[in-house]
């Protein structure tokens, strides 16, 4: 009995296995963060003062250089380059281990009656970008309008 081929098929089973395991391996191997974005209060402090806050998780296995965070507004007609707004930061440029999160805020929330929102978004050392989903985007455009309508109907 010849065990050639027996012995082939295993080292080909084997070398599959380990390939695809290396490739999945390889692809959960990398930078990723999760962005969401949201208005609230701060306490203790006024609860009628509204924020914008943004959420930076690290949810990949790498490290991640945080440097900056905007937002995209659609473009005006005539309009030529990207249509950005950047949001000052009070604690980036800063290192997100995996796991670790950040929370910006900004009490600017004047920004979604002047500008159409298209997008919340931060970047990395690379110029690497994470967006909010659009499920987040829509529920923050939705409370941003809620919030302002109370505030100016308060006034």
């Amino acid at each position: 009995m010849d065990l050639t081929p027996i012995l082939a098929l295993w080292g080909t089973i084997v070398s599959t296995v380990a390939v695809t395991w290396n490739v999945i391996r390889s692809s959960q191997d990398r930078k990723k963060i999760r962005v969401e974005a949201n208005i609230g209060f701060i306490l203790p402090g006024d609860p009628d003062k509204n924020v914008l806050y943004v959420t930076m998780t690290n949810v990949g296995r790498r490290s991640v250089y945080l440097t900056g965070m905007g937002m995209s507004r659609k473009k005006k007609k005539g309009e030529k380059g990207k249509p950005a707004l950047f949001m000052p930061a009070r604690n980036l440029p800063m290192m997100l281990k995996e796991g670790d999160y950040n929370i910006e805020f900004s009490e600017e929330l004047s920004i979604f009656t002047k500008y159409e929102i298209t997008t919340v978004k931060v970047w990395d050392s690379t110029s690497k970008k994470w967006r909010i989903s659009k499920k987040n985007l829509r529920n923050l455009l939705k409370n941003a309008k809620e919030v302002l309508e109370q505030s100016q109907n308060s006034q």
